[in-house]
């Protein structure tokens, strides 16, 4: 469904799906914090670039309002926080930002909360002669509600420059204008710019129910992928010290004199010892770990690369991915049961993954998303749950934008009991949703680019630093200077002080990540050339073991 404006000229329409509002929400979303230090009109606030904060970027400063009381008995349970100073951030670092006071009613002292873009007045203003629907007026509402939007009818006049923003009394304009969004702060400096044109317009061809046609759509896709910036990948070594774990100081748990394109380690019988799980080429392995047999294998046969696969641990699912360039899918699901394989169901147009998405521990929902012959990944995604005779569909899911199977992992990083969706999207950086909401994203990408659909991201959810919270890590991508060596590190996005933050684990492998698994307070980490040598195809696997900081204690790096 597309979201279209009332007849107008010129006319503009946004896409329900649009990345635009994506992009607003990621640049004007709330973030918390609290005043470090305090500079005659200069204030410090602790929250920097590594939490997306920017040049430009406006704060709220709070003071304790009045109090909340329940009954006679329990008195005072709180106070009420009430905006007292609006400031504006003019330099910042990592992991903080030095701000200017623009207004307060009196001093400002250390330890005062801060929120970003929160409790500050907002109007949504389009240039003479275009009109925006109510429909579409109300996403940006809904899109930024800790805003307090004012309607620009009731202002009375227009609201185009300083003199009439501060009789407004607005501290932010959204101005749309033909081909362009831009939002200016205090002052009508402009913070923002966003241009309105593929991934933010969607004009639905006439009778198509709004869906477009193929042509259309197929532009579209190509449109979003040109259009979006991509950041520079993520600088690791600013964040790697002495205690960051090296190969050489990881014991070795077990080595495969070939290249496997992934590996995963899980018990998957429930008999109470894992297995390996690994594919190499077209065929899947399965053998216990730590023992030399008996082997197991099965081979994809037909057209088609074989992407990836995901496992069902305990239950014995397994889900392989094949894709056959410009065609579709045909993916398998296999069951593995007394020591074979049994084929349940395959040619399945789907992109298929098991996930923990209610936070059991146990990776046993499996999710389905359709094939697009352009965009590779399509809209539609679906719950899905496995019969006698297959796979059924229990119910369509709605998920942000850039949602991939196999690029996208569900876990409790911040603690609150609530199941937050971590994705990548296509040129690296990670977004972080709860409940529909986005939380957080990275300020740059984690991951290198590399255009290719026959890739899968290894994450794991594993409680790294042993305080009792799931970090997610994953393998992160180092820019080296030969873009044909694969040069992995091992990170993670974990909650700490109040906010998500990027934690790297490993210093660089020099070496490509195929699976991340957890065993027994360790993760198992499986690297492919790790020695350097060998061509593509022909190299060497090898298996090593990181411990895990004991529950409530430090981190332990390596051995």
């Amino acid at each position: 469904m597309s979201l279209l404006l009332q007849i107008s000229v010129p006319c503009l329409c946004f896409g329900a799906g649009s990345s635009l509002f994506t992009r607003i929400l990621h640049d004007f979303s709330p973030l918390t914090g609290r005043v470090l230090s305090v500079d005659g009109q200069f204030i410090t606030v602790d929250c920097g670039t590594a939490a997306g904060v920017v040049t430009g970027d406006l704060f709220q400063v709070y003071r304790k309002g009045s109090p909340v009381t329940r009954g006679q008995s329990e008195g005072i349970i709180g106070y009420l926080k009430k905006p007292f100073a609006l400031v504006q951030v003019k330099q910042v670092a990592d992991r903080w930002a030095r701000c200017t006071v623009l207004s307060s009613g009196r001093s400002i002292r250390i330890g005062m909360p801060v929120m970003r873009y929160s409790d500050m007045t907002a109007v949504l203003v389009t240039a003479p002669g275009m009109k925006v629907a109510d429909v579409v007026r109300r996403r940006f509402f809904d899109t930024l509600p800790a805003l307090n939007w004012k309607d620009e009818d009731t202002i009375g006049k227009p609201v185009t420059n300083a003199a009439s923003m501060r009789e407004a009394g607005v501290d932010l304009v959204f101005y749309l204008s033909t081909g362009r969004l831009t939002v200016y702060g205090p002052g009508f400096h402009p913070l923002r710019s966003y241009p309105l044109s593929g991934d933010s317009l969607a004009m639905p061809a006439a009778g198509k129910g709004g869906n477009g046609s193929d042509r259309d759509r197929e532009a579209a896709s190509h449109t979003v992928a040109a259009g979006r910036h991509e950041p520079a990948v993520f600088e690791w070594d600013r964040f790697l010290g002495p205690s960051s774990v090296d190969l050489e100081r990881l014991q070795v748990a077990g080595r495969l004199d070939q290249e496997a394109r992934q590996v995963e380690i899980a018990d998957m019988d429930g008999d109470g010892s894992p297995d390996a799980v690994y594919l190499i080429g077209h065929t899947l392995y399965l053998l216990p770990f730590g023992s030399s047999g008996p082997l197991l294998s099965w081979e994809v046969r037909g057209p088609g690369n074989v992407v990836g696969f995901s496992v069902c641990p305990d239950r014995g699912w397994i889900v392989l991915n094949v894709l056959m360039q410009g065609v579709g899918l045909r993916s398998v699901l296999l069951h593995y049961a007394n020591r074979s394989f049994e084929v349940r169901q395959d040619d399945i147009n789907l992109w298929l993954s098991f996930y923990d998405m209610d936070g059991n521990g146990s990776r046993d929902t499996l999710i389905g998303q359709t094939f697009d012959l352009h965009s590779v990944w399509g809209e539609k995604v679906y719950r899905l749950s496995i019969s006698p005779q297959g796979i059924d569909y229990d119910e369509q899911l709605f998920l942000p934008d850039d949602f991939r199977i196999g690029w996208a992992e569900w876990g409790d990083i911040d603690g609150n009991g609530r199941m937050e969706l971590c994705l990548f999207d296509r040129v690296g950086r990670i977004w972080i949703y709860e409940d529909g909401i986005l939380r957080w994203s990275s300020p740059a990408g984690l991951l290198r680019s590399t255009g290719q659909e026959d890739e899968i991201v290894h994450c794991v959810m594993s409680d790294v630093f042993g305080n009792g919270r799931q970090d997610m890590v994953f393998s992160g991508t180092v820019q080296g200077q030969d873009d044909a060596v694969r040069t992995d590190v091992l990170c993670c996005i974990r909650w700490e002080n109040g906010r998500f933050e990027i934690a790297p684990v490993s210093r660089p492998f020099h070496a490509a990540v195929v699976g991340i698994s957890n065993m027994d307070r360790a993760l198992l980490i499986a690297v492919v050339n790790a020695s350097g040598e060998g061509e593509k195809g022909s190299g060497r696997t090898t298996m090593y073991r990181l411990p895990l900081a004991p529950m409530h204690g430090t981190a332990v790096r390596g051995r």
